[in-house]
């Protein structure tokens, strides 16, 4: 099995784990000294789609590249699960609180789209 893992810019290293025995994870964890720091949640889609992509990194860890790195080994793992595309929402609440998201996620690669439902703010694509 394959691992994922990065280093932030402080030097911490991170692991980007799947629960045993699950062809399709539901939620990565992401672990710091066997704490769970951060996860992406995942809603699976037929045909090699994920339909619904959150990500989430704990207050006390951001700003030290680590929703990047999560990002990147996230990504990478489900590429290697033969994902080819992957979508998500941000909320307009997400953008209360985080009003950089729509532009981090476009650096990532990611298509930044409208969407007409209340209260998300866009609909996010990135095909792998």
């Amino acid at each position: 099995m394959a691992t994922y893992s990065f280093v932030d810019n402080q030097g911490r290293r991170y692991h980007v784990t799947v629960p045993p025995g699950q062809a399709q994870p539901a939620l990565l964890s992401l672990l710091h000294n066997q704490l769970q720091v951060g996860y992406v949640e995942l809603d699976w889609g037929g045909d090699g789609v994920i339909e619904n992509f959150g990500i989430l990194v704990d207050q006390a860890y951001r700003g030290h590249e680590v929703g990047t790195g999560l990002l990147r080994e996230a990504l990478a793992l489900l590429r290697d699960h033969g994902v080819k595309l992957v979508q998500g929402y941000v909320r307009e609440g997400d953008l209360t609180l985080q009003p950089f998201l729509l532009d981090w996620y476009r650096r990532h690669g990611f298509a930044v789209l409208p969407d007409p439902r209340v209260l998300v703010a866009a609909r996010l694509e990135k095909r792998l």
